[in-house]
């Protein structure tokens, strides 16, 4: 039979569990309930709004549709994809490739940096140099160089990662068929490393 200081032991820690299962779920429905609260309300009062003509429809002041902003969406991450994409898969085969010396490693350091720079610097450095500075105004193209500049290490990292993971025996064999480093890269390297890439950028 078990000691009586045992089984007071025992005691003590299933009432310890239960009281913190018990703090654990009120305190899910304090975070859960205003959540679905407000998910009920956008719901509820925005059901009545989704229409055909809500995506087919230009924003006119208060009211109208959203055509205006899904094709200006559409229109910057497609021309910050088409900056981005080349300069960023191309630095990510540098890098893994050929950035091991000092170079490489600057890159690399660079590219960290360039990715933890928030949003809110880019934008106002691209304001004061594309948008003010060379007179860009407003356009698709200043705020997709901005963009771009943005998802570059991202789309270089993720590249890196995926070319790092192609084995080196394949690339050892592709030498000893007497191919040369490009070719290499280009046909043994870039299609196995290439659905990496792809999160790459659609991530980015």
């Amino acid at each position: 039979m078990p000691h009586p200081f045992k089984l007071s032991r025992i005691a003590r820690r299933k009432g310890l569990s239960g009281l913190g299962w018990v703090l654990a779920a009120v305190s899910f429905v304090l975070v859960a309930a205003p959540l679905l609260d407000i998910l009920y309300t956008v719901i509820r009062k925005g059901l009545s709004a989704l229409s055909f003509t809500l995506f087919t429809h230009v924003t006119n002041g208060i009211s109208g549709g959203l055509l205006n902003a899904i094709t200006g969406t559409l229109a910057l991450v497609f021309g910050a994809l088409v900056f981005a994409a080349p300069v960023g898969i191309l630095a990510g085969i540098y890098l893994s490739e050929f950035g091991r010396g000092r170079f490489g490693r600057s890159v690399r350091f660079l590219d960290d940096v360039l990715a933890g720079v928030p949003s809110i610097v880019l934008g106002y450095f691209s304001y004061v140099t594309l948008v003010i500075g060379m007179g860009w105004q407003f356009s698709v193209l200043a705020g997709s160089l901005t963009l771009a500049i943005m998802v570059v290490p991202y789309i270089a990292r993720f590249t890196e990662i995926s070319f790092l993971q192609v084995p080196n025996s394949l690339r050892e064999a592709g030498y000893a068929l007497g191919f040369r480093e490009l070719t290499v890269i280009t046909r043994i390297a870039l299609p196995l490393a290439l659905p990496g890439i792809m999160t790459g950028v659609l991530f980015a």
